[in-house]
């Protein structure tokens, strides 16, 4: 739900659907406390809308959108965009680490220590970590 939320600042999703501030508002109000300029939000959302009304060549590419979004100019949208960049899509990395580490730590070898399980369990789940 965050996810879809936050993929309404594409580029694409803009020229697609045309959200008004009052639909992303709830966005801006809840990351507020993290936002650099929380005050212009608005403002700022209204000239990324319209900076991809008049721009033809709106991607949907998350990290083309960070990288045309400067750090000046938009700095909420900014922040909201690397927020959305770095979510995790699915939790399967976590799941595959705690299999891996059922398998690893079993009642033989709970005398192991934090590095070499660590080490071990990484060596389990990025096999290609430990090849040269």
């Amino acid at each position: 739900l965050l996810a879809l939320k936050l993929s309404t600042l594409l580029p694409a999703e803009i020229k697609k659907s045309n959200p008004t501030f009052g639909e992303v508002d709830s966005i801006f109000s809840e990351y507020a406390p993290i936002l650099p300029c929380p005050g212009n939000a608005e403002t700022e959302y209204e000239l990324w809308v319209k900076k991809w009304h008049s721009n033809s060549d709106a991607s949907q590419n998350i990290t083309d959108a960070i990288e045309e979004c400067g750090d000046v100019i938009f700095p909420n949208i900014a922040v909201l965009l690397r927020i959305f960049a770095t979510l995790p899509v699915t939790t399967c990395t976590a799941e595959r680490s705690f299999s891996a580490l059922k398998l690893l730590k079993s009642y033989l070898r709970t005398t192991m220590g934090e590095d070499r399980l660590s080490s071990l369990a990484l060596l389990y789940i990025h096999p290609t970590i430990g090849k040269y």
